[in-house]
């Protein structure tokens, strides 16, 4: 499966289960024609859970003036309010404490309880894996597991097909 039609295809039926960003309850809560749930990754030993995110920055080059708009409108952009609607509109997860004590932010969770599973990893979560050529490696892994999830290879010959395949990528950077 294609991580881009991953929830689309959930949605039309074509697959009983979805791993994917948290970004994509808001999508799936509307356009689901039937209810779902939602769990926390599973782990061995134990659960664990990736954190991925995006950044917001500053030229350094701005004028001090185009700095301090910048500031004050990232001042903005991070503000509890502002993040518990970010967080209520799309799904992912709000990234301040603060946001989540809002009321319309309580309300919602009261509503929607699935939005609160992915919160609760934060405790668990891990540093997402980063290195050269990340997408081709992740498009080779996530192959790889189709392959033995859909019969088409054993997990062992998966796993060693995509082991070889991301040292040939990675020899460039060797």
């Amino acid at each position: 499966m294609e991580w881009g039609t991953t929830p689309s295809d959930f949605m039309e039926g074509r697959l009983a289960m979805v791993w994917h960003t948290t970004g994509n309850l808001g999508n799936i809560r509307t356009n689901a024609g039937f209810d779902f749930g939602v769990a926390p990754y599973p782990g061995n030993p134990d659960p664990a859970s990736v954190l991925g995110g995006g950044n917001l920055y500053i030229i350094e080059g701005a004028s001090d003036e185009q700095k301090a708009a910048a500031f004050e409108f990232v001042k903005f952009l991070t503000s509890d309010e502002i993040l518990a609607d970010w967080g209520i509109q799309t799904g992912y997860v709000a990234p301040r404490d603060g946001s989540w004590e809002t009321q319309v932010m309580k309300d919602y969770v009261a509503e929607v309880p699935q939005a609160e599973v992915a919160r609760r990893q934060i405790a668990v979560s891990v540093p997402e894996i980063s290195t050269f050529e990340g997408q081709r490696i992740n498009e080779v892994l996530n192959a790889a597991i189709q392959s033995a999830l859909t019969g088409q290879a054993t997990p062992e010959a998966a796993l060693q097909g995509a082991q070889a395949e991301a040292e040939c990528i990675l020899s460039a950077y060797r």
